[in-house]
């Protein structure tokens, strides 16, 4: 069950980071002030973590259910753990993180001045 948990975990960390990469450019060709704030919210977030030096709390959720399942757990364990993390953790992707963190941070902040050039529908009653 805790494999299972696992799994699940990291299919939506992966759900998680394919939004915030491509989410803004969604919320912007559908005119969604929802998923415009969520994703800014996120992206956000993602900042304060890695500023802060902490991981995404899935990634301690996943690891906490890995160990459970098997202790001393390595991702050669899984085809689908294996390539998932080499995805999702830039970390295997060879560059510096402060990359990673200033092409977050310029991102963000597109996204965010983005509500002032493409401000948020106001629905009409």
């Amino acid at each position: 069950m805790a494999k299972l948990l696992a799994d699940a975990l990291l299919i939506m960390h992966f759900l998680w980071v394919v939004f915030m990469v491509t989410g803004f450019l969604l919320a912007v060709v559908l005119r969604s002030p929802v998923l415009r704030v969520v994703h800014a919210v996120g992206l956000f977030s993602y900042l304060v973590l890695a500023v802060l030096g902490f991981y995404c709390p899935l990634t301690y959720g996943e690891e906490y259910f890995r160990q459970a399942a098997t202790p001393g757990f390595s991702y050669q364990e899984s085809f689908l753990a294996t390539w998932v993390e080499r995805i999702i953790y830039v970390e295997n992707w060879g560059a510096p993180l402060w990359i990673f963190r200033l092409s977050a941070g310029l991102y963000f902040i597109v996204c965010l001045t983005s509500f002032w050039w493409l401000p948020l529908r106001r629905h009409r009653r």
